[in-house]
Order: C-alpha cells, then structure tokens, then sequence
C-alpha cells in the first residue's frame, strides 16, 4: 500500500494506528498488512504447491516457487512475501489436517 500510494511506510503505519477503532480488516505478518483476499489466494497457493509434491523437498525451495510465482502473476508491483507467511499458513494448514506428510529438520 504504502509503495503504491508513495506514502511512506511509516507514515502508512501511523495511519492504520490511528485508525485501529475503524476495524481495519487483514493480517499483518512481518511489518506488512497482507488483505484477507490476498490471504486466501496465497494460502491456496501453498496448499495447492504441498500437494503436488511428489519427492522430499526443502521448504525453502517452495517458498522461493511461490514467490516467483506471484511475482509473475503480479509484475513488478508485488511486494515480496515474508517467508515467516508462507511458514505461518503452512503451518495452519498442517494443524487442520489440508496437507498430509511430515517435516523434518
């Protein structure tokens, strides 16, 4: 938002602080405030990926796919994805039982 609108972060931070009675609607992961949208297409994406892997791959590679992808579907103006995110809805769909496998160290 803050890249978009040539408003600087932190001044974009004051603001949604400001705001925070307003009910501001989104996630914010690693100093970024991803919509629930942009949540729900990401999370697919990771879903989707963990399900078509068919041989023991390292997350990191999986995240750096997904970001390449998204950075193709979005062009330039896509801010890069936290790995933290990726990690952190992952893990939610591992607890509720949408990715089957196990991860290892």
């Amino acid at each position: 938002m803050a890249e978009k609108e040539e408003v600087q972060e932190k001044v974009c931070g004051e603001i949604l602080l400001q705001n925070e009675a307003q009910d501001v609607k989104g996630r914010l992961e690693g100093g970024q405030l991803y919509t629930p949208a942009y949540v729900t297409l990401v999370n697919t994406m990771v879903r989707g990926a963990a399900r078509g892997i068919m041989v023991p791959m390292s997350l990191s590679t999986l995240w750096n796919s997904l970001q390449l992808l998204l950075q193709e579907m979005d062009g330039a103006s896509v801010v890069a994805v936290e790995v933290s995110f990726f990690q952190s809805l992952f893990n939610g769909l591992m607890k509720e039982g949408e990715i089957l496998g196990s991860l290892r160290a």
